[in-house]
């Protein structure tokens, strides 16, 4: 009978677990359905299959407008199909450092319809689809060419110094004049 309840104990303490587990990576209030298609909303650059929310500028780079399948968000991650390409993209929220949940993040990062970037000349445009800022965008293109710079070093984008990571340890500052266009790139 001893051994009866204690087995009956243990898989209740399992099935306790488990839904623990499934309640920490459940789908976030508020966040899409799974199978939607999004496009990019900036520039981004990821490495290894990951992009994190802190938003460095290092490896690879996924152009603006890239067309992509959202295949599921939790409260930490948000996975993505690149449909040219296959390649899954794994999204890491790094709240501390944008204060952003992932449904925020999602907001951010991914639209129903691609930016128009026509209000742009050429170069411009050239300069967001690879990822660089230009003395003379305005701050939307910026942030069309790098994403939203991290809260942490940033907590309002109606300052006229946007800093940015390239990776853990260096950063570069891009400032506007009074007018909200780049006059120094840090780079």
């Amino acid at each position: 009978m001893r051994v009866g309840r204690a087995v009956v104990l243990v898989a209740a303490g399992l099935l306790a677990a488990v839904g623990a587990l499934a309640a920490c990576h459940s789908t976030p209030e508020g966040a899409p359905p799974p199978g939607g298609t999004y496009y990019t909303q900036s520039t981004l650059q990821y490495e290894q299959g990951r992009y994190r929310t802190t938003n460095y500028r290092r490896g690879f780079v996924l152009p603006i407008n890239t067309k992509v399948t959202l295949l599921s968000m939790d409260d930490d991650e948000i996975v993505v199909r690149i449909l040219d390409s296959g390649a899954e993209l794994v999204v890491e929220n790094v709240p501390k450092h944008t204060n952003d949940t992932t449904v925020s993040a999602f907001s951010k990062l991914f639209g129903s319809w691609p930016v128009d970037l026509s209000r742009l000349s050429e170069a411009q445009q050239q300069a967001v689809r690879s990822g660089h800022a230009e003395v003379g965008m305005s701050k939307d293109a910026v942030i069309a060419a790098l994403g939203h710079p991290p809260a942490v070093g940033t907590p309002s984008l109606d300052e006229n110094a946007w800093k940015y990571w390239d990776s853990r340890f260096t950063t570069f500052v891009v400032r506007f004049d009074a007018s909200g266009h780049v006059v120094e790139t840090g780079r």
